[in-house]
């Protein structure tokens, strides 16, 4: 079997409506990665408020925004409730010691999540973003029930 460039040149164009599905997938996941309430107690009521709704919004509230806008949202706001609960278990994995360490050392709140939390929070945090950005991948064929056509 050859190569055919023209085969090639042909489904190029159905190709390229396929960045839609990438924009879709690249936006929401910067906004789901990015929006999720670095307040616990705030991220766990947003957790149990978005995981029961659908992936896609309802258009009710009153607001009117294109169902392009209105699907990228709704994935990244389903998620990042996902994402807030992988966050608290990153942060929970740190070992209390080293927490204790840095109150020893008297280092301050923020010292404290910028040198010690944070640096043992992100490795076992990288793949399981990897998983949500995914999962939303996989999340944007819902779209077409609110007209967002990815592929046609």
């Amino acid at each position: 079997m050859e190569w055919n460039w023209q085969f090639a040149l042909q489904i190029l164009p159905d190709l390229a409506r396929a960045l839609l599905t990438v924009e879709i997938t690249v936006v929401a996941s910067a906004l789901a990665i990015c929006g999720v309430s670095p307040c616990f107690s705030c991220a766990y009521r947003h957790t149990g408020r978005f995981r029961r709704l659908p992936i896609v919004l309802s258009r009710r509230s009153g607001i009117s925004l294109s169902p392009l806008t209105t699907g990228i949202i709704g994935i990244a706001v389903y998620n990042s409730a996902y994402l807030s609960e992988a966050y608290r278990g990153a942060v929970l994995s740190v070992n209390k010691v080293q927490i204790e360490a840095a109150v020893a050392c008297n280092l301050g709140r923020y010292a404290t999540w910028r040198y010690v939390i944070i640096p043992q929070a992100l490795p076992p945090l990288i793949p399981v973003l990897g998983n949500y950005v995914i999962a939303m991948l996989k999340e944007t064929p819902i779209l077409s029930a609110i007209t967002v056509l990815e592929l046609y």
